[in-house]
């Protein structure tokens, strides 16, 4: 009798060890993703709103691709929010996995968390390098409509495309995405678009502005004098 009681209760004890050596590990658990949630929120709405006050999102929404985005409900501040609460959010998950030394868990957070720098440089690289594109180009065809030259627009349009591909190229590069057969294809190509475009925005401007040139000079110098 006493060996059966044995045989039953034996397994019981060990399971009860076994949780009652897991609770304090699992409460640190839901500790931390609870601390991690709520950092998230704050540091998110904290990002949102130095983007809204350092006027960087009135800026983005001045760009043609900010106006489409800003169309579609979205804007750069909440966009701020949602990445800043998924890094730390990542973070506060890989904490939790780490505690309760699930490695399964612990590679796959590891190896997403590894690749966040990779992302943020995508988006920098993508935001920073459309945004200057649409300044250049926005910059210039004022220029070229307020010297009236022909087909400036136009070829701008052309301008502005390219440089977009060109962009969008070097933020996938940082994805760690094998795009040799697209930089075969790019790199001459580029070259070639490079020196027609250069050449043409030289000519459209030199000839556009040649007339113009001395009211300019006078206006720079009048400008100038003490």
């Amino acid at each position: 009798m006493t060996d059966i009681l044995t045989m039953v209760t034996s397994p019981l004890n060990a399971t009860i060890s076994t949780v009652a050596d897991i609770i304090p590990y699992v409460i640190a658990a839901i500790i931390i993703l609870l601390v991690g949630w709520v950092v998230g929120r704050f540091l998110g709405k904290v990002g949102s709103v130095i983007v809204q006050k350092t006027g960087i999102e009135k800026s983005f929404e001045s760009t043609p691709i900010g106006k489409n985005f800003s169309d579609s409900s979205y804007s750069l501040s909440q966009l701020t929010d949602y990445v800043i609460r998924i890094v730390v959010y990542l973070l506060a998950i890989m904490s939790a996995a780490d505690t309760l030394q699930i490695e399964s868990l612990q590679a796959i957070i590891a190896a997403i968390v590894a690749f966040i720098p990779h992302i943020i440089a995508f988006i920098l690289i993508l935001f920073i390098g459309l945004l200057l594109v649409d300044y250049l180009t926005d910059f210039m065809s004022k220029m070229g409509n307020a010297s009236d030259i022909e087909l400036v627009n136009p070829l701008l349009m052309v301008l502005r495309i390219f440089l977009y591909f060109i962009v969008i190229v070097l933020a996938i590069t940082q994805l760690n995405i094998n795009i040799n057969i697209i930089y075969a294809f790019v790199i001459p190509l580029s070259w070639g678009i490079s020196i027609g475009i250069g050449g043409a925005i030289i000519l459209f401007f030199g000839w556009g502005l040649k007339d113009k040139s001395p009211e300019l000079i006078e206006q720079f110098l009048g400008k100038n004098k003490p």
